[in-house]
């Protein structure tokens, strides 16, 4: 019922592609997965929110921002390298090269997590009173670095069956799970323990997850039980170095408002910033689901040298974005005070908030897959440049932004640093292969 809904208005659009069938069909079931996902995390945060306040939710939000830090260096980039070489890899039966990618990406990052977790336990009250002037993040910090070696593989795992095509198990392991088994469980111990009550189920989520993530790779990959692992550790880190890059600088954009914040403001402010960020990126959720699906088409098509097929797959996935990015902006900026105060008094000040950071994500969306159409087809240099500038650039909007004007001063700055990043982007598909991935669009009758 679903898919023939949307089938029937994309037919006003005027698109007779093939290859859009496929897309449209892989992605109505990653949508509805994706929906989910979104309306649980919608709930999750704004329970939280309900059951901790702004204060407590500030003081989660940084511990979780601390320890993304930790996660990114210990994964190093090799989410993509695993979703761009298990696609090309699996798709020719190469299992050897397979197991070599995935058993050697894991290793590594193994290794990385357990010493960032090491020294994140060890030093989370040198973290709290250097960074933020505040010890009452010490222990949310120190409990939230438990699970960095878990989310890390779990990114991994998700990384995996997406480069496999089981894309509704790789999105399930990547989302759906914290909100759906976090919600009753971090209802239950904010009762009795508040913030780290909220922090601990977080991190029992994350292990729950991490085991059901790898029973599902174990069991879509038993051809890797028989052949021997071969894989070029060199193409592993020159591969995996520039998209690490390209992930420590989006996290500067995506999450560095809020360590900004925490430095500059208190808890409360970094509470109401840190729910309408939140909130917001239920605009980009549609872009997530597509990005699971195409990422690793991306990669099978520009190496088979299919131009005209990866075009198609891309401007036609933009028509998707389209149709469900412009509906949810208008909610969201349309009611933002109502849905800021709807959660609680202490957040009815975020209004303005939601709608600046909701904006950012609509050009965040409308511009399409265009970083991981880079990545996916071997560009990931000219993205990382591209990245890293606009970090730069964003983290001194930040710097003179915030002080003077709160957390509005983050909304602008990290709206448009995504607005930049994603617009340049765009410009860069078109220089390295050749076409627009917004489509001409043609209205029929």
């Amino acid at each position: 019922m679903f898919s023939k809904v949307i089938e029937v208005i994309l037919k006003k659009f005027g698109s007779k592609d093939n290859s859009f069938n496929s897309i449209f069909k892989n992605t109505s079931t990653a949508f509805i997965i994706k929906l989910l996902n979104a309306v649980a995390g919608f709930a999750y945060n704004v329970l939280l929110a309900k059951q901790i306040g702004a204060e407590g939710a500030g003081v989660y939000y940084l511990a979780f921002s601390v320890n993304s830090i930790a996660i990114l260096i210990s994964e190093l980039g090799f989410r993509n390298v695993l979703l761009r070489f298990v696609a090309s890899t699996s798709g020719e039966n190469n299992w050897s090269e397979t197991k070599g990618v995935i058993a050697k990406t894991f290793l590594i990052s193994g290794l990385l997590g357990l010493l960032a977790f090491i020294l994140i336990y060890l030093n989370a009250e040198f973290i709290a009173i250097t960074f933020f002037q505040d010890t009452s993040i010490t222990e949310a910090v120190k409990i939230m670095s438990i699970g960095i070696l878990p989310m890390t593989f779990i990114l991994l795992c998700s990384a995996i069956l997406k480069g496999l095509t089981k894309f509704k198990e790789g999105l399930i392991i990547g989302g759906l799970m914290v909100p759906l088994i976090g919600i009753p469980l971090m209802f239950l111990l904010t009762k009795w323990y508040g913030v780290i009550g909220a922090v601990y189920s977080l991190v029992i989520v994350n292990i729950i997850t991490l085991i059901l993530g790898l029973f599902w790779c174990f069991k879509y990959l038993p051809q890797l039980r028989t052949v021997k692992a071969s894989f070029s550790t060199a193409l592993i880190f020159s591969t995996g170095f520039p998209l690490f890059i390209i992930a420590f600088t989006n996290f500067v954009m995506a999450g560095g408002d809020v360590l900004f914040l925490g430095y500059w403001e208190d808890n409360n402010e970094v509470g109401i910033y840190g729910l309408a960020k939140r909130i917001a990126a239920l605009t980009a959720f549609i872009l997530v689901a597509i990005n699971s699906i195409v990422a690793p088409k991306f990669a099978r098509l520009y190496k088979q040298g299919k131009m005209n097929e990866l075009k198609n797959v891309a401007q036609n996935s933009v028509k998707l974005l389209l149709l469900f990015a412009i509906p949810a902006v208008l909610v969201l900026t349309l009611f933002s005070d109502l849905i800021m105060e709807l959660v609680g008094k202490d957040f009815s000040t975020g209004g303005q908030i939601l709608i600046i950071l909701a904006l950012g994500q609509f050009i965040n969306v409308i511009t399409g897959s265009v970083g991981y159409l880079l990545m996916m087809c071997g560009f990931e240099k000219a993205m990382t440049i591209n990245i890293v500038v606009v970090a730069l650039f964003t983290a001194l909007l930040y710097y003179f932004l915030i002080p003077s004007l709160g957390i509005t001063g983050a909304a602008i700055a990290s709206a448009t640093g995504l607005a930049l990043q994603n617009i340049i982007a765009f410009i860069l598909v078109k220089i390295h292969l050749g076409f627009w991935v917004i489509p001409k669009f043609k209205f029929s009758n």
